[in-house]
């Protein structure tokens, strides 16, 4: 039959596009184009197609995308239908649906390799998903990493062993197996064999022990960091023994940069959280105690966190600054600079992009320091959380790609304008994130004022999700309906969080005097 304005029209009157597409030996999309280009209005009456059945279809679980396929209809046509029931079916709504389904469908077959003891990363591989999306399933789903295969491989294996070192690390694997339901990972095995991490990665390469050593979160962790410093070119040592040694401690950098003299800590809840017992710390002080240490040593160390990585812009400040390593640096004089009062929305964006904890609102006044057009530092200054006749430096942050010498001595000063004689500037370093062991406001006349307590946040396993202690309160979580019975920690930990403790924060105290203020004139 031939394609032409008078045929298709004829055909209109008695027939659905998808009827006419089929004559035509066309899909309905394509038949849609080419009424479109006769001039000819598409028709999305499809009678064939029923809404209590696109309806049903979408309530269980199908995406727009595969009932238009089973229909075979148009996007739009199962859009429609669906919105004039009052379902709102974005395409974002669509995608996050179809994975959703697609993984929990996948399930059944996951866990069929899992129970043949398949390892994590070759499921992970096999099926398509990422690795904290596999650990999610198996939570959601109360999988235990266990199967009766895999203790049976590893009989076998210790049955036929008979060099001593190899059958002392497969009797500790074996014990970690039957005690916890899961194989341990390479740092685990070290401390329960009670050898350096070094020695045990050595150990594993040596005697083929790869199959009875589950991937860990830290080295998931790890495995993304280093990618990232094998882009820029970085050199790094792992597991570094060295650096952090001194009064009968030897502490280890994860990740050391020596090029830079800076640390990264790889911080996985699941062993840096104090309520995992055996396999967490035991110290909620362990953080500052390290962060402490480090500054020292004149090491920067940068604590990274699961959370850090799930969070998409802390995890982009973080690799900024790992890019600013290697950038050819603006070099300034604060004389060529200016600083001006800016507003919220300027500060916030630029804190966003250069400082770990990013924009926020309860400074009274912003100062930003410009190199001609361009904005290469902020300050903000507002009234201090704890004490009346305080102010407080609420964020000071430098665009890392630039160095400006005295930028901050020039930004200061200008915050001091309209500070009275007789009141002090606080302000807060925090300890956790310190590329470099310098010290700014000890450099500017500031007094070291004592160490604020590690403070903690609920972090669900695997750091997808994160909450502060004050939105947890045993009050609040009662008025939520939780056992008032229990407490805090006990409802928090039943509903899968775990608490991670930070490292801190130095606290440093202005006294501003009329001979400061003299001198800054």
């Amino acid at each position: 039959m031939e394609l032409n304005y008078e045929t298709v029209k004829e055909l209109q009157k008695n027939h659905t596009v998808k009827e006419m597409a089929d004559i035509f030996g066309f899909s309905v999309t394509t038949m849609g184009r080419r009424l479109a280009s006769l001039g000819l209005t598409k028709l999305t009456n499809r009678t064939d197609i029923k809404d209590e059945d696109v309806v049903d279809d979408w309530n269980n679980g199908l995406t727009i995308v595969e009932i238009a396929k089973k229909y075979n209809a148009s996007h739009d046509t199962i859009t429609k239908r669906l919105k004039k029931h009052g379902i709102e079916c974005s395409r974002v709504e669509g995608i996050k649906k179809h994975f959703k389904r697609t993984h929990a469908d996948k399930w059944l077959d996951i866990k069929e390799d899992l129970d043949k003891g398949v390892s994590l990363t070759s499921v992970r591989e096999k099926h398509c998903i990422r690795y904290t999306k596999l650990l999610e399933l198996m939570e959601l789903n109360s999988y235990k990493y266990k199967s009766d295969v895999l203790l049976s491989d590893l009989n076998n294996r210790i049955d036929g062993v008979k060099n001593s070192t190899e059958l002392f690390y497969l009797n500790n694997i074996k014990d970690y197996y039957l005690e916890f339901n899961e194989l341990p990972t390479k740092h685990q095995l070290a401390s329960i064999a009670n050898r350096t991490i070094n020695t045990v990665i050595s150990a594993v390469r040596r005697y083929n022990l790869n199959q009875f050593i589950l991937n860990s979160r830290a080295s998931y962790l790890v495995s993304i960091i280093l990618r990232e410093l094998q882009k820029l070119k970085i050199s790094y040592d792992l597991n570094n023994r060295s650096i952090l040694s001194g009064n009968g401690r030897h502490l280890e950098i994860d990740i050391y940069l020596p090029d830079y003299n800076l640390g990264i800590e790889v911080n996985p809840v699941s062993t840096h959280s104090v309520d995992f017992g055996k396999l967490g710390l035991s110290s909620k002080t362990y953080h500052q105690d390290k962060s402490l240490l480090a500054e020292e040593k004149g090491v920067g160390l940068i604590q990274f966190y699961d959370a850090d990585y799930h969070d998409a812009r802390r995890f982009e400040v973080f690799k900024e600054q790992l890019r600013a390593l290697v950038s050819n640096k603006t070099k300034l004089g604060a004389r060529k600079c200016s600083v001006q009062l800016i507003d919220a929305k300027i500060c916030n964006q630029f804190l966003n992009k250069y400082h770990f904890q990013g924009m926020e609102r309860s400074s009274s006044a912003r100062f930003g320091l410009y190199h001609g057009d361009n904005l290469v530092g902020v300050l903000t200054l507002g009234k201090s959380r704890y004490t009346k006749d305080e102010f407080e430096i609420v964020r000071y942050c430098m665009d890392p790609n630039v160095i400006v010498m005295g930028g901050f001595s020039k930004l200061f000063k200008y915050a001091l304008k309209d500070i009275k004689a007789g009141s002090r500037i606080v302000s807060y370093m925090d300890l956790n994130k310190r590329l470099r062991a310098s010290n700014v406001y000890e450099n500017h006349g500031f007094q070291f004022d004592g160490l604020t307590r590690p403070d903690y946040v609920w972090v669900k396993r695997y750091g997808t999700e994160t909450l502060s202690r004050y939105n947890t309160t045993k009050s609040k979580l009662v008025a939520e309906g939780y056992d008032s019975s229990k407490s805090e920690v006990e409802i928090m930990i039943d509903r899968g969080y775990f608490r991670v403790f930070g490292s801190g924060s130095k606290r440093y105290v202005f006294n501003v005097s009329w001979k400061v203020l003299f001198l800054m004139v």
